[in-house]
């Protein structure tokens, strides 16, 4: 699931320096999954099929939180518990 809020209406409608917003730029920056795969140098805090939440940097990258799949910092993400949804998270 991802959340749109109001910063990502205003940086679509406003120009925006392209240090602070590579394009193509992809809307939200908060959302919430499953771990589907792992970076090699990832700590063990977070597993394959692990229910998460995370917020994708706001500056340099494209967020991506509307995205299919979304690459995220582990250092920005949270575990999720069983009884809230992904919405709820997100």
């Amino acid at each position: 699931a991802a959340a749109l809020n109001p910063m990502d209406f205003k940086y679509m409608r406003n120009p925006v320096p392209s240090f602070l917003r590579p394009l193509p730029k992809i809307p939200g920056a908060d959302l919430s999954g499953v771990v589907v795969q792992r970076g090699k140098k990832c700590s063990e805090t977070f597993q394959i099929d692990d229910r998460v939440a995370a917020l994708m940097p706001v500056i340099g990258t494209r967020w991506g939180a509307a995205a299919e799949y979304a690459v995220v910092d582990e250092r920005f993400v949270a575990k999720v518990a069983d009884g809230i949804s992904f919405e709820e998270a997100a």
